[in-house]
């Protein structure tokens, strides 16, 4: 019987594997378990909900500078593709940009807001530490793209009125 088929046909995820290996994959399995169990679901939450805000707060600025800077003249452009084609459609294209650009925050609320169940608290615990690393992440670069663009518009609107 081919592998593929032997292992569809047998649900266990470790056919074909050693008892050795089977050994050392439950050891380290049971290791993991009880370090993600450390994690306390209080104090995950303390960082992530100010990491929430912040990235809510990193997309309005880096909507509000866009949309200034567009309003600058031809000097300043848009260099994201399918934005720079929602901007060029006036009123709906800007309202689904900003959907797009607003999206992606509810699966990272969810992450966030997720409360602990009784039956699965392993798997809260891993989606909390995934949005955690997620959310720095995501808050770095906002940062960095916010800092370059507000940057960039500041120095531009200087030399105009000097």
């Amino acid at each position: 019987m081919p592998f593929y088929l032997h292992a569809a046909l047998n649900p266990h995820p470790l056919v074909g594997f050693s008892d050795a290996r089977r050994e050392r994959y439950r050891q380290i399995r049971e290791r993991e378990t009880r370090w993600i169990m450390q994690l306390e679901i209080k104090r995950l939450n303390k960082f992530l909900v100010p990491l929430l805000i912040a990235l809510v707060l990193l997309d309005f600025l880096d909507v509000s500078f866009t949309v200034s800077a567009l309003y600058q003249g031809p000097v300043f452009m848009e260099f994201n593709r399918i934005a720079s084609a929602l901007f060029d459609m006036q009123f709906w294209g800007f309202l689904a940009a900003l959907t797009l650009k607003y999206i992606i925050l509810v699966p990272i609320a969810y992450g966030v807001h997720l409360s602990e169940k009784t039956n699965r608290p392993v798997q809260v615990r891993v989606v909390k530490l995934g949005t955690l690393a997620g959310l720095v992440a995501a808050d770095l670069l906002m940062g960095y793209i916010v800092a370059a663009d507000g940057f960039n518009l500041l120095s531009y609107l200087g030399q105009v009125r000097a």
